[in-house]
């Protein structure tokens, strides 16, 4: 079974572009509003699967999408 993983981010904005980023470089994601206590304004992350999360965070900075640095487990 897989598991998953949100990467929280700043914006819906940023949100799009990480889904985009992501898939140009062969993962898989989708945009999720963040579960609820999430500390961040937007409400929105990025799911990836658990396996994928410290190469997306590397490829999304790098990319220049603004994390909050909140990830949590679904």
């Amino acid at each position: 079974m897989k598991k998953y993983k949100c990467i929280v981010v700043k914006s819906q904005t940023y949100a799009k572009k990480a889904e985009k980023v992501l898939s140009h470089n062969g993962i898989s994601s989708s945009v999720l509003h963040c579960k609820a206590g999430s500390v961040s304004g937007c409400g929105r992350c990025v799911k990836v699967e658990e396996k994928d999360v410290d190469r997306s965070v590397d490829i999304l900075k790098k990319e220049g999408v603004i994390l909050t640095g909140e990830i949590y487990g679904l």
